[in-house]
């Protein structure tokens, strides 16, 4: 670039570089100081602090223009033009120290989401957080490998304070736990009703465990089984029982004014009919309608017939025995040599061990006896070498023994085949009755596809087919097996019969004493089952299912409110007389909205509530029909609040065994109820958003927290 001539002199383009606060500007051919103007422009200088303003407005004496230049550049006004522009431009010390702190806090907060979500995995997989010590538990193990890629986290995990205490996990635990907690509360108090499910167990540390459970129902009328607590009861009567559940639904969902359902087991201070849970309950909320486990009566009814059949109980001893008694791992390794034929391959397949009876659940039990009846052979060639093992004590080489006479005996495989068609069905029903969505009618079908299934083996014909597979199968085996034993004559006492000519005696074939027996087992079983699935709160509960289900046959109003009524409280902490007598439904509108029933069916058929709640008000227009047929969904709604077994405890059991092992029996009881709660709920703990976690855990103890972490 050329500049222009002025008075033979012109402007040197190397003076940029020398002094770099000139700006030239072209149209007046005149350079003026860039800071001192900014300075002036930005208001930070004002311009009778220059005693020469020719580098404000312009200056252009080329001739003395490196002099001049050389004097503005240490003239007083251009250097604190510079300073006051160097400051306005920096910022300030405290605010970079607040930067510099934001900064950290924002990382300190995400290293510590990370351990936050390690805990959560932790407790979700029900795996153990510390070992020995603090410094050797799974915790630190994963962090210490997270602290491989992540130099974030190594450095918190070198800190003094770095909140990985055993108090600052149980805050972390006791949050998401609580979250759940709140999750589920809201969904169970905008279903309305809700009804609960208790069982007791003793943990590996020999305390009591009461689990609390609650069933209630959604919008879609789909039925919900929750898990919400554990508590420690300092004894099992059940009083204490009683205000264990009183308190727990009480903090939970505020109290029993909404209660409409109680599931328990048989035991006496469980379902007592004077003073039990469920009697105490009742007293303080009639509208609550209790139910003896389905699950557990059908228990008591092979239970029963364990006791009054001889021929079950035998098997049912054998195949216990037998089971306990190959428990080392000589003892499995010599079936298993007798299992896969001597090492042939293609034997390798067959399950190879035998199953114990479960000594709790009677009608999980099939596969056992299966597995021993498959591989018959091989039981008894390992009884024979435990027989004559001398390294076997000989308490087991007597007990043995004895065992070996009865698997000789035709009768013993007869029995193990009558065991097995009487329990498969139970079992099959059992199994169906564990389902956490399972309604009253439902079971109440279960329960009488049972009964009928029974009643149709109940016959000379499938008597005969049984007694052929039992004799094809004698055949099949290598094992010496004796023929059916006649029985022994028995003459009537002459003294009963004071005749000339008494009764002969009573003649039994083999086959016809065996005959006997086989319907003996299945009067027994039949006769339990509708013996104990015939409950009150059943028939309660049947009489409701009726109104829903009675199609052209709808009764009057005062009918339906007579099947709806109950009885007023009669316990001191009960819910009020007024409000109890207050009736959930209204019988007239209902018994008007039953008629609609029918027609809108059409050609549909509803057995069951679940079925009719579906077929009404499921798919298109079902938000519709629920608001013209209000009372009818309140009735469905109620029915399927009711819950008929306790299988859900029982799985939260599972997992109890599965969280407090002998190595964690010190746990605290609030450490374990939160722990249990993440590990059940698992899916909702992983979608819990671990920034409230961090939030709430911060706001716990601000005064120590905040200034690590920062506010949200």
């Amino acid at each position: 670039m050329e500049f222009p001539i002025t008075s033979g002199r012109r402007f040197r383009y190397e003076w940029f570089k020398s002094f770099k606060f000139l700006s030239y500007d072209i149209g007046k051919d005149v350079v003026k100081c860039h800071t001192c103007l900014t300075a002036v422009r930005k208001g930070l200088m004002k311009k009778t602090s220059f005693r020469e303003t020719a580098f404000l407005e312009g200056f252009s004496h080329w001739g003395k223009a490196t002099t001049k230049f050389r004097e503005h550049e240490k003239s007083t006004a251009h250097q604190r033009s510079t300073e006051k522009l160097v400051l306005s431009t920096t910022q300030p010390i405290t605010a970079m120290v607040n930067d510099a702190t934001q900064s950290e806090r924002k990382r300190n907060t995400e290293t510590y989401l990370q351990i936050i979500s390690v805990l959560r995995g932790l407790a979700r997989s029900g795996v153990a957080v510390r070992g020995h010590s603090e410094l050797d538990g799974n915790l630190t193990k994963l962090l210490e490998e997270k602290a491989a890629l992540s130099p974030e986290v190594k450095q918190w995990m070198e800190r003094k304070t770095n909140f990985l205490t055993h108090d600052c996990q149980d805050e972390i635990f006791e949050i998401m736990a609580k979250m759940i907690q709140r999750q589920l509360v809201e969904e169970m108090k905008d279903s309305g009703w809700f009804s609960i499910i208790a069982d007791g167990t003793t943990d590996v540390a020999g305390k009591e465990q009461i689990c609390v459970c609650y069933r209630f129902v959604n919008d879609k009328l789909e039925a919900q089984e929750v898990f919400l607590g554990l508590y420690a009861a300092p004894d099992s009567t059940a009083a204490t029982l009683t205000k264990v559940l009183l308190d727990a639904t009480q903090r939970l969902v505020g109290g029993i004014s909404h209660l409409r359902g109680m599931c328990f087991d048989g035991a006496s201070n469980m379902s007592g009919q004077i003073s039990g849970v469920q009697a105490r309950l009742a007293s303080m909320q009639p509208k609550a309608i209790f139910v003896h486990c389905f699950n557990h009566s059908l228990d008591l009814a092979l239970v029963e017939e364990a006791k009054q059949v001889p021929m079950i109980a035998d098997v049912m001893n054998i195949v216990r025995d037998v089971s306990t008694c190959l428990n080392t791992a000589k003892r499995k390794n010599m079936f298993r040599d007798h299992v896969i034929g001597g090492g042939d391959p293609s034997n390798e397949r067959h399950p190879t061990t035998l199953l114990a009876l479960c000594p709790t659940r009677w009608t999980v039990r099939c596969q056992a006896f299966r597995r021993f009846v498959d591989n018959y052979d091989a039981v008894v060639a390992t009884v024979d070498d435990l027989v004559v093992d001398s390294g076997v004590s000989p308490d087991v080489r007597s007990k043995l023994r004895g065992i070996k006479t009865q698997m000789s005996k035709w009768e013993t495989i007869f029995g193990m085949f009558v065991t097995l068609q009487v329990f498969e069905p139970c079992e099959a029903l059992a199994r169906k009755l564990q389902s956490p969505s399972l309604t009253f009618g439902e079971a109440v079908k279960g329960a009488e596809a049972l009964t009928d299934m029974l009643e149709t083996q109940r016959s000379d014909d499938s008597f005969n087919t049984l007694y052929a597979n039992v004799e094809e199968k004698v055949k099949s085996l290598e094992s010496e097996i004796q023929d059916p034993r006649e029985p022994r004559q028995k003459r009537p006492p002459k003294k009963l019969e004071q005749v000339a000519n008494p009764t002969p005696p009573t003649t039994f074939t083999a086959k016809g004493l065996l005959r006997k027996q086989y319907f003996e087992a299945l009067d027994i079983v039949h006769q339990e089952v509708k013996r104990r699935f015939v409950q009150p709160g059943v028939q309660r509960l049947k009489a409701m299912e009726e109104l829903l289900l009675a199609g052209d046959k709808v009764p009057n109003a005062s009918e339906i409110a007579r099947r709806l009524a109950v009885a007023s409280p009669s316990g001191p902490e009960g819910i009020g007389s007024q409000e109890a007598k207050q009736p959930d439904i209204d019988a007239e509108k209902l018994c008007s909205q039953l008629q609609v029933i029918p027609p809108a069916l059409s050609r549909q058929k509803a057995s069951t509530v679940k079925e009719l709640a579906t077929s009404l008000f499921g798919g298109e227009g079902g938000k519709v029909r629920g608001e013209l047929l209000s009372e009818v969904v309140k009735l469905c709604r109620l029915i399927l609040t009711v819950p008929v077994s306790v299988a859900t405890g029982e799985r939260v059991f599972s997992t109890l065994r599965q969280v407090k092992t002998y190595a964690r029996s010190t746990m605290s009881q609030a450490r374990l109820s939160h722990l249990m709660l993440l590990n059940v709920h698992e899916r909702r703990a992983l979608d819990l958003d671990l920034r409230v976690v961090m939030q709430e855990f911060v706001e716990a103890h601000p005064a120590k927290r905040i200034p690590v972490f920062g506010r949200k």
